[in-house]
């Protein structure tokens, strides 16, 4: 674990998981409704953003860089997480039932997914990061 680091390794596992698992069982008890749908999605894209962030760090950190693919899952890691936020702050909106509580719920809701959507174009149209230093030697000679 670097020094800049906060948190138990592993959390977006088992967190993508539990949140996949719970769309899982309310979708199939009531398929109807989105919240079990927006769940299962929720699921699906902490799980990418978990492995980017263990392949990134493996692969940039520890390797060097050597290995391929290791500085687009850093940048994958960028801006998937506002997928994230915005995807909460639709299921908060549509809860418990699937439904907005009024027409203006729902102009505010898309409005704000919205304006989510602009910081992850942006962050998704920065170039990838060049490796100038072998970032794996001096971790190792900490």
């Amino acid at each position: 674990m670097l020094p800049t680091e906060f948190g138990t390794k592993g959390y977006g596992v088992v967190w993508s998981i539990t949140v996949a698992a719970v769309g899982t069982l309310l979708a199939a008890r009531r398929p109807s409704s989105p919240i079990g749908w927006i769940f299962c999605a929720l699921g699906v894209v902490a799980g990418v953003s978990a492995f980017a962030s263990e392949y990134a760090r493996w692969a940039v950190i520890d390797q060097s860089g050597l290995p391929p693919g290791g500085l687009h899952a850093a940048w994958l890691m960028e801006w998937e997480w506002i997928l994230l936020i915005v995807g909460l702050g639709f299921e908060s909106a549509v809860f418990p039932d699937g439904r907005f509580l009024s027409p203006g719920w729902r102009r505010a809701t898309w409005a704000a997914a919205a304006v989510g959507i602009i910081p992850i174009v942006l962050k998704a149209l920065l170039p990838l990061p060049r490796l100038t230093i072998p970032l794996g030697d001096a971790v190792r000679a900490r």
